[in-house]
């Protein structure tokens, strides 16, 4: 695993575009390291990343209710994994439900 990322490395991994990630870096406080002009991104800054791409895409928030629950998950130490399985499960309830009925 390497230390630093560029930001064509982050948005491949993302699936997005660099415009997109420098937008939710101004928006969400996500400071990358720079090493002259050049941003440089650790797994912290993917992660923080990755967050927000879910909160945002896959979770179906606003950029305001986005930066909210981003602020509640950092504040209060939850991880992208753990959220990613509460929404699985419910996601998974709502298909069962909806097959039940």
């Amino acid at each position: 695993m390497k230390l630093y990322y560029s930001i064509s490395e982050v948005g491949s991994i993302l699936g997005v575009e660099p415009h997109t990630i420098r937008y939710w870096e101004k928006e969400f406080k996500i400071r990358p390291k720079k090493r002259g002009r050049r941003r440089v991104y650790q797994q912290n800054n993917i992660d923080a990343l990755l967050l927000v791409k879910e909160l945002l895409y896959d979770q179906k928030y606003t950029i305001s209710g986005a930066k909210r629950r981003f602020k509640e998950i950092k504040k209060t130490g939850e991880t992208v994994i753990k959220n990613t399985l509460v929404f699985i499960r419910d996601e998974i309830a709502e298909v069962v439900d909806i097959l039940e009925g």
